[in-house]
């Protein structure tokens, strides 16, 4: 089992990023209460997926430096980043610290996009042995269950800048719709372009 890459699934763009990030940076007061857990934040703002384990611990993150008055923004290069891999729960054959054989295969100290788990030729068993809370791993997915991504920001102005709170939650977007009926015009047109060169 080698090459898990996060950024192969689709939540996980340069756009997703900034949008998670911007999205969070605002402080929100509903209702005379500043909003400060990660569930909270992100179902009022929209700013993610509150069922994905990265936005809501990333989008409180940055809601924390917003309300410690500074002025935040995305390091370049931007991107999304392996943070870590954590084995509480995991169990080798042998006793061997499960956190071992994870290695990063691409990127730079501290923003890693590429990572391989992967047991050496030299021990007498592979990844399948290994247990996560009793169980064998038989696929990838169990793994990722374990992996942290990060956004990598930076914080200026601590303590400095004065921000307007906002006091209603943002409404769902109503995309869907329009998007299905945009589709739609250019597939129409798409077709008709095609019937003249015909």
């Amino acid at each position: 089992m080698t090459g898990a890459m996060h950024m192969i699934q689709v939540n996980n763009t340069i756009d997703a990023a900034i949008e998670l990030a911007a999205g969070a940076s605002n402080i929100r007061v509903i209702n005379g209460k500043t909003l400060t857990g990660e569930q909270e934040l992100i179902r009022c703002g929209r700013y993610g997926d509150s069922q994905r384990n990265s936005d809501p611990h990333i989008g409180a993150i940055v809601n924390s430096l917003t309300r410690q008055k500074a002025q935040v923004a995305i390091a370049d290069p931007i991107g999304l980043y392996f943070d870590k891999l954590v084995t509480n729960g995991w169990e080798t054959p042998d006793g061997t610290n499960p956190s071992d054989f994870w290695s990063y295969t691409r990127g730079t100290e501290n923003r890693y996009v590429r990572a391989v788990y992967e047991v050496p030729a030299d021990k007498n068993y592979d990844v399948g042995d290994i247990s996560i809370n009793g169980k064998k791993i038989e696929f990838g997915s169990q793994i990722a269950d374990f992996i942290s991504i990060k956004l990598v920001g930076v914080a200026t102005r601590i303590g400095k800048t004065e921000f307007t709170p906002i006091t209603a939650c943002t409404a769902r977007k109503a995309q869907d719709k329009s998007l299905e009926k945009v589709n739609e015009v250019i597939a129409f047109n798409e077709l008709k372009s095609f019937n003249k060169r015909r």
